[in-house]
């Protein structure tokens, strides 16, 4: 019965390490830094191709 409880102890503990370990190769690669910047320059463009979709209507309206 103890060599059950150590072994889960032990499991559980290598699962938490690996955790850390796995989190911190993420963080040092920088990926979720640069998945926001690629998010905030998509919003960006969204929000350009918005502002010159209106502007077309506008012109269109304008004209007629």
């Amino acid at each position: 019965m103890d060599g059950i409880i150590i072994s889960l102890f032990l499991w559980i503990l290598g699962l938490i390490i690996l955790f850390f370990i796995i989190r911190h190769a993420i963080d040092s690669s920088r990926t979720a830094s640069k998945y926001d910047d690629l998010i905030h320059e998509i919003r960006m463009l969204r929000n350009e191709l918005k502002n010159q979709e209106n502007k077309r209507k506008h012109i269109i309206d304008e004209r007629i």
